[in-house]
C-alpha cells in the first residue's frame, strides 16, 4: 500500500511507525492520501513488537483506544459463544 505525506511517498504503511518501541504509540495529526482517499493513521507496538495500524477518517486522537477496547468486547462475545460457555445454546432472550 502506498502513502503520500506530502510528497513523500512510503512503499509499506509499516515504515511510517518503524521508529516505536514496544508499547509505544504514534499518530499522524494530519490526513494522508491511502488509496485515494484521505485518512488518519495511528500505530502501535505490543509488548512482543507486533506493529497494529489503524486507520480512520475522525480525529485519530483516541483511534487505538477505541479499537483496543472494541477487541475487549469481540474477545469476550466470542468466549461467550463458543469457548466453553456456548451461550447460543442455552436459548437465553
Amino acid at each position: 500500500m502506498d502513502v503520500f505525506i506530502g510528497r513523500k511517498k512510503f512503499n509499506t504503511s509499516a515504515q511510517l511507525f518503524s521508529h516505536l518501541a514496544p508499547y509505544q504509540q504514534s499518530l499522524f495529526g494530519m490526513r494522508v492520501h491511502i488509496f485515494g482517499q484521505l485518512l488518519y493513521l495511528a500505530g502501535s507496538k505490543n509488548s512482543r513488537d507486533k506493529l497494529m495500524i489503524v486507520v480512520t477518517n475522525k480525529n485519530p486522537k483516541n483511534a487505538i483506544a477505541c479499537y483496543l477496547r472494541r477487541w475487549e468486547i469481540e474477545t469476550l462475545f466470542c468466549a461467550l459463544k463458543t469457548r466453553g460457555w456456548r451461550f447460543e445454546e442455552t436459548h437465553i432472550v
